[in-house]
């Protein structure tokens, strides 16, 4: 695969001077026990990491883990604060303050061992405890007083199929309401859209995925197509059932999802470079809402080093509309973590 002529992104370290990265303080924190689950859901973690049943589910409830983007919760109609104008079917505005919806991962990690998850978006309720400003001595009854950070489930929507617009075998394709789990797909990034749907990046086709407002699938997977030819990942359901060509590997699909610089459009960003494409740059394609077709638009992100990825994309709060947030990482955690930066492009 040659391409030729693709737009570079131009990009610059967030609040950099003389290309020396900002520094940034934590100001607020907040976080959700790993151990809380969902009343009233059926069991999961039923299966081994190679598919195998286990004798009995890990879990007697659906835990609530696995948080992969999140999305501010537009006003609602009827609220006090004004909505920012926008166009029809655009991507949502004005926040609710402390809402926020949130998109579960695929699971446990793989396909194999996530068929009995249910993937699910959530709206969540945040509270986190902010540091002052600056040191400040309070008595100690004031201290005792001052809030816990807190995260609080306000809504639990599971995601299903129930028109049958998912094309290859569901773990629960039995079930009349079809409902998604992680053997089917591995949603990455949301964007929420202002007439209450949702559009979600997934990695196993890749595929970009419509839901309606309650967490119906609305229409067919947009599978990744440029140039007219479809490009798989490795989870691909073609590929682990077909035996089809995969084109990414596991885990590598589209990362971050954003409005995209023009109107009724969709930015989609691959986590990694697609085989083939040089090895320090990842693709951004743009998604035409109105067409309901990718626009044969590109771009080409530089990676700062070739073996990082990038985990997501956002419009940028402060920028132009063709300014944009991209969170670039290696792959390493905790002690011997190297690299973990927010860059914007244009």
């Amino acid at each position: 695969m040659v391409r030729t002529g693709l737009p570079v992104v131009i990009v610059a370290a967030l609040g950099s001077i003389a290309g020396t990265a900002a520094e940034t303080t934590l100001t607020g924190f907040a976080s959700l026990p790993a151990d809380t689950f969902a009343p009233g859901t059926p069991p999961a973690g039923g299966y081994a990491d190679d598919g195998s049943k286990l004798p009995a589910p890990r879990f007697a409830n659906q835990p609530v883990q696995g948080i992969s983007a999140v999305a501010p919760v537009p006003v609602r109609p009827g609220q006090t604060r004004a909505p920012a104008r926008n166009r029809q079917g655009g991507p949502a505005a004005a926040p609710v303050p402390k809402e926020w919806w949130a998109l579960s991962d695929n699971g446990f990690g793989t396909r194999a061992n996530s068929g009995d998850y249910r993937l699910v978006l959530y709206r969540f309720a945040i509270e986190p405890l902010r540091a002052p400003a600056r040191p400040e001595r309070r008595p100690r009854r004031a201290e005792a007083r001052k809030p816990a950070p807190t995260v609080r489930m306000l809504q639990r929507i599971e995601l299903r199929d129930p028109g049958r617009h998912f094309p290859w075998p569901l773990a629960f394709g039995d079930n009349p309401r079809r409902p998604l789990t992680g053997a089917d797909a591995d949603p990455e990034s949301l964007v929420m859209m202002a007439d209450g749907t949702f559009w979600i990046g997934d990695e196993h086709g890749p595929w970009l995925l419509h839901f309606s407002a309650n967490g119906t699938l609305l229409e067919a997977p947009v599978e990744l197509v440029p140039g007219g030819s479809v490009l798989r990942s490795a989870s691909h359901p073609d590929v682990v059932i077909g035996g089809r060509d995969s084109h990414l590997a596991v885990s590598r699909g589209f990362e971050g999802l954003a409005p995209g610089p023009r109107a009724d459009t969709l930015v989609a960003m691959l986590e990694a470079p697609l085989r083939g494409d040089p090895e320090g740059e990842v693709r951004l394609l743009e998604y035409d809402l109105a067409l309901r077709a990718w626009s044969g638009r590109e771009w080409a992100y530089p990676l700062e080093e070739p073996g990082n990825s990038v985990s997501e994309i956002v419009r940028d709060p402060s920028g132009a509309a063709d300014s944009y947030l991209v969170i670039e990482r290696d792959a390493l955690q905790g002690p011997g973590a190297r690299f973990k930066r927010i860059f914007r492009v244009q």
